[in-house]
């Protein structure tokens, strides 16, 4: 079976042996086929031989090896056995995805073991942990650790300003034609918003909680903070130095702002009026 999605504007032709029943936050996505897609992949069951290679990278559900010049990401369950593994051929172009013989894992849901991050950086995109909303055919990020206030900063925007949630956890940061875009894609963490729109970056704010609220531009250390909030393939030099290149490229062409902030409506006041300031 074969289907093909549109994210970020990058085509990915889906090839599966099987049936592929498409979960619910990639059917924004779906698009009509393409004669030259941008990404492939191929969607499998079969069993897992042990991965060989050299280990550059593991958590206890994921462990990143590379082997004969390709990337492979090996994904387990908490039990320890192995769910998947995704093979990223070495021009970083496709990808393949196989199931393990007893992965509970349908091949629709294979899908969000795509490794977008990675599909993107050559297309100039970057993966953000970030909260984002769409105001004035804007967008608005707004980044910091996990628990930070991204999702009740946004919020915040949405009963003020009347902005709309992008997406509530992840963003594509992609530069097209020479503008910085906001995608929405289809992982958003807990928001559950998976929106195929776009909108131009107004400005990437660091959140900080505090007893007052203060914006300002983002000094070295903010940048540095919100450069954690990137995804950055560190086990792979080459990979590293595209996505550090992205990051430092919109850091110098997009306003960064820091904000310390309440969990209150002034806070948006706040941060609004700082950015109206600075694109006078």
């Amino acid at each position: 079976m074969q289907t093909t999605l549109c994210i970020g504007d990058i085509f990915f032709s889906v090839h599966s042996e099987a049936s592929l029943s498409l979960p619910e936050n990639f059917i924004p996505f779906v698009c009509d086929a393409v004669a030259s897609p941008n990404f492939s992949v191929t969607v499998s069951k079969e069993s897992l031989a042990p991965q060989k290679g050299t280990l550059l990278f593991q958590t206890p559900g994921r462990h990143v090896w590379i082997h004969n010049n390709s990337l492979v990401f090996c994904h387990f369950l908490p039990d320890g056995r192995e769910l998947c593994r995704t093979r990223i051929s070495e021009d970083f172009y496709s990808a393949s995805i196989t199931l393990a013989k007893d992965s509970p894992l349908s091949f629709g849901a294979a899908l969000n073991f795509i490794p977008f991050g990675i599909a993107f950086l050559p297309h100039e995109g970057l993966f953000f942990h970030a909260a984002t909303v769409v105001h004035d055919e804007k967008a608005y990020i707004f980044t910091a650790p996990s628990g930070g206030g991204k999702s009740t900063h946004a919020a915040l925007w949405q009963e003020t300003t009347g902005a709309r949630l992008l997406n509530g956890d992840r963003i594509l940061i992609r530069k097209k034609d020479g503008i910085y875009l906001a995608y929405g894609l289809p992982v958003a963490g807990s928001s559950f918003v998976f929106l195929n729109e776009r909108a131009p970056i107004a400005a990437v704010t660091l959140l900080k909680k505090a007893p007052q609220n203060l914006a300002s531009r983002a000094s070295e250390k903010d940048i540095a903070a919100m450069m954690e909030q990137a995804e950055l393939p560190l086990f792979h030099p080459l990979l590293a130095e595209k996505a550090l290149n992205i990051f430092s490229d919109l850091s110098q062409n997009i306003p960064f702002f820091s904000l310390a902030c309440r969990p209150d409506t002034a806070s948006v006041q706040t941060l609004r009026k700082l950015i109206y300031e600075v694109n006078l």
